[in-house]
């Protein structure tokens, strides 16, 4: 459907309708058409059904055309723009009414248009009656009856006129106050023909301020007190009857509940306090006396309290007498007591604070301490905690043998009481002592203090070092004790905690060299030929040092090792063809010790040299190779430690596969075979001792890998000797 202008329009109000006719939340959804001449649709028609169809730039629409069903649209005419005058304005929107004590409170929002003239005021109407106007968007109606339900609906006003009503909007009035809650924490407490109450104030005042409370005694009423009165006594009642009380809170709504019960059965009077307390120290123990109150009030007997800070007392005894005797207390530590009356009435108020300090013998002495020094026990300790009220007049000394008992009526030796250590120079190094000590004054003597044993100890004996063994540029050196070196004599009581090695160029030039804690040492380094002096000094675990030694020398140079040489002899077998070859061969030579020894270097002597260089190894260490032999003496630098070592020709040792063989294995081995992995070749064969007597001579051969013929002559041996 369209429309257009007549003569004179100029605008149209476009309003999203819902399907009950009402308008949308949101009345700004509505747009105006600015340009004539486009719509041909009469004002205040209802459609189910628009096209819209912008033929101008300056429609004030989001996109070009708008189809839709639902909701309707309404048109309205607006008439300033027709007559060229102002209208009465459109009702208010969404008017709200919320309910409060006694009062309803309404909110609304403007019209969605004035009608071309500004809105004066709004006028509020309560069941169709004016009651008020304002110029406000909100309003609130007071003086209202709680429970009743009111409705309302509020019309626009401007020059021209009021406007149609707005939507009706309900609500019943309702209160918020409530009664008080009930009061809090009720107690009776008894007196003399008499009954005190007191409380708290409710939690909740209900909304409305607090008139009082009232007071009743069982179910009956008794009286009423102010807001800010917390307390009642009832008085004239009779001694020995229980009498229940209850009270309430009220305010302007109503009373709150009861609070209680709270009982309590009225007596006579309490006796007047005890006076004249006094307290005396004894032996752990304080003795109190007192003066006993004036009658009446009569008394049935006393109750002691006491305190240790004057603070906090608790009740310890009762009794019918004025004296009273607390024993077994702690001496050195001050008690506090105060003493009361009592009858069938009550307790009597406190009498005078009285003190006192028990006495008693010392406690223990603290902290004793024992360190061992040469031929000497130091002791020390601290003072006791407490003399025990009487100070201290010495301090005795008990020791025993370890694994005996102590004999108390006999102390090792006294001090003063301003001495607190002792020094024990009767003592045997290496036999373990124990000690306590005890604290005297002039009612006796403490229990022990801890207790400390110790060994006895003094400085290490003599020792002596000797050069077990030495080589080219080493020397090995041994340490011991004339006696064994755990004795008394040799260690001073306690182990050896190092051992300091002197060195020097003479006996007269010794300096400390090295200190270890074992009982030999190497020397490593040295210069061949020169002469080298040692002694030592041996320190305990007390940190004493015992005398230097007497100096031993050793001048350092190259000595034979008494060692037999083995040498691989055996057997190598290969086949070319049909036909089978064999030679005899020496292969490996080698050394097997009973315990790892150092070897400075191979000495081999040679007479017959034929392009053969050396591979030796040590134990499991990696093959080392050597310079080529010559014709004459070779040697061959080792510096090793080893339990087995070889040497045999380069590349041999790839042929019969000794890179992965173990060495102490092989040498300790009766018969030795190889296959080798390349054609039919065979060793076999048996480890011999060579005598190397000066005239006998040996081969030495090599194998080729991979091997592809006979072995080769390499050397002819005349001598190998090992050196340290």
């Amino acid at each position: 459907a369209t429309w257009s202008f007549g003569a004179g329009d100029s605008d149209f109000l476009i309003i999203k309708l819902d399907s009950q006719g009402n308008i949308y939340p949101n009345p700004g959804s509505g747009f105006y058409v600015t340009t004539p001449d486009i719509f041909t649709l009469a004002p205040e028609s209802m459609v189910t059904n628009i096209n819209i169809t912008p033929q101008s730039a300056s429609l004030s629409i989001a996109t070009p055309s708008l189809t839709t069903t639902t909701p309707s649209l309404k048109v309205y005419e607006l008439a300033s723009r027709c007559t060229g005058g102002p209208t009465s304005p459109f009702p208010p929107q969404n008017l709200t009414a919320t309910p409060g004590d006694q009062k309803v409170s309404l909110n609304w929002q403007a019209p969605l248009s004035d009608g071309g003239s500004p809105i004066l005021y709004y006028k509020i109407y309560r069941g169709g009656i004016f009651i008020a106007s304002t110029t406000n968007l909100y309003y609130t109606n007071i003086g209202l009856t709680n429970g009743i339900r009111y409705c309302y609906y509020v019309t626009a006003v401007n020059s021209v006129g009021e406007s149609s009503q707005s939507n009706t909007a309900c609500a019943t009035p309702i209160s918020s106050r409530t009664p008080p809650s009930p009061p809090q924490n009720l107690i009776a407490t008894p007196g003399d023909q008499k009954v005190t109450l007191n409380w708290q104030a409710p939690l909740s005042d209900g909304g409305d301020p607090l008139l009082g409370y009232k007071i009743y005694r069982g179910t009956t009423y008794l009286t009423s007190v102010s807001s800010s009165t917390l307390t009642y006594t009832d008085t004239g009642l009779t001694n020995g009857i229980q009498y229940c009380y209850y009270v309430t809170a009220y305010n302007s709504v109503g009373e709150s509940n009861k609070a209680g019960p709270a009982c309590a059965t009225p007596r006579g009077a309490p006796p007047n306090p005890p006076t004249n307390l006094t307290a005396t120290p004894g032996l752990n123990k304080i003795s109190l006396s007192w003066t006993a109150p004036s009658q009446p009030p009569t008394v049935s007997g006393y109750y002691i309290y006491r305190s240790n800070d004057n603070r906090n007392y608790s009740k310890i005894a009762s009794t019918t007498n004025t004296t009273y005797n607390d024993i077994n207390l702690a001496s050195g530590k001050i008690y506090y007591y105060y003493v009361t009356a009592y009858n069938s009435a009550g307790e009597s108020e406190r009498s005078n604070i009285a003190s006192a300090t028990p006495y008693d013998v010392p406690t223990p002495p603290q902290n004793l301490n024992a360190t061992v020094g040469d031929m000497v026990m130091n002791l020390s300790w601290n003072p006791p905690v407490s003399d025990g009220g009487s100070p201290i007049t010495e301090y005795r000394i008990y020791r025993k043998d370890f694994g005996s008992s102590y004999n108390y009526s006999s102390p090792l030796a006294t001090t003063s009481a301003s001495i607190l250590y002792y020094n024990d120079t009767n003592v045997t190094p290496g036999k373990t002592y124990c000690y306590v000590v005890k604290a005297k004054n002039n009612y006796g003597e403490s229990e022990p203090s801890n207790e400390v044993c110790k060994k006895a100890g003094t400085k290490p004996g003599r020792w002596e070092i000797w050069v077990l063994d030495y080589g080219k540029d080493w020397a090995k050196l041994q340490f011991n004790c004339i006696n064994a070196p755990e004795s008394s004599y040799c260690n001073g009581g306690y182990p050896i905690t190092k051992i300091k090695i002197y060195r020097g160029y003479s006996p007269s030039s010794l300096s400390l060299y090295k200190e270890t804690t074992n009982y030999s040492f190497t020397d490593t380094g040295l210069t061949e030929g020169v002469t080298y002096y040692y002694a030592i000094k041996v320190v305990n675990e007390l940190g004493l040092e015992g005398p230097t030694s007497s100096a031993v020398s050793v001048t350092p140079s190259r000595q034979r090792l008494n060692v037999d040489v083995k040498g691989l002899f055996g057997a190598l077998s290969w086949t070319v063809g049909n036909t089978e070859y064999v030679e005899f061969i020496n292969i490996i030579y080698g050394a097997k010790f009973d315990s790892p020894q150092y070897i400075d270097s191979i000495d081999i002597v040679t007479t017959y040299v034929n392009n053969a260089q050396l591979v030796f190894k040590c134990d499991s260490d990696f093959w080392e190779m050597s310079n080529y032999l010559q014709t004459g003496t070779n040697t061959i630098r080792i510096s090793k430690t080893c339990k087995n070592i070889v040497f045999l020709a380069y590349r041999t040792h790839y042929a019969i596969g000794l890179p992965w063989l173990n060495l102490d294995d092989l040498l300790s081995r009766q018969q030795v075979t190889f296959q080798f992995i390349s054609g039919t070749y065979r060793f076999s064969g048996n480890w011999i001792t060579p005598n190397f007597n000066g005239v006998n001579v040996y081969f030495f051969h090599s194998i080729d890998s991979p091997i592809s013929g006979p072995p080769t002559l390499r050397a002819i041996i005349k001598n190998i000797i090992f050196y340290k």
